[in-house]
């Protein structure tokens, strides 16, 4: 739980970084909201999955996904093309997301 909890503090800092990497502010919502929208999405199929691959398995994928995520979430600030930091970004939250809803 705490490790869902880490990835808010990206959200104050993240106008800042868009604004160096050339992204409208219009843009930053949609790519926030990612993340809310893919645990909207994947929470009604969370029990299907456990009861599928057994509940120690995805919770432990679940975690590497998130560590996936966030470390890929950090290197975001060394992209200076603005579509591949957006496209990125969006991957990156949206990988959050699941992985926060399944654990």
């Amino acid at each position: 739980m705490f490790i869902c909890a880490a990835i808010y503090v990206a959200a104050p800092f993240l106008p800042y970084e868009a604004e160096d990497k050339g992204v409208h502010d219009g843009l930053l919502g949609i790519m926030l909201s990612a993340f809310s929208i893919a645990g909207f999405v994947m929470g009604p199929f969370v029990g299907a999955v456990f009861n599928k691959f057994g509940r120690r398995r995805v919770i432990l994928a679940s975690n590497l996904m998130q560590a996936f995520a966030s470390v890929g979430l950090a290197l975001l600030h060394y992209i200076n093309v603005e579509w591949f930091f957006i496209f990125m970004f969006v991957v990156f939250r949206i990988l959050s997301g699941i992985s926060c809803t399944i654990s």
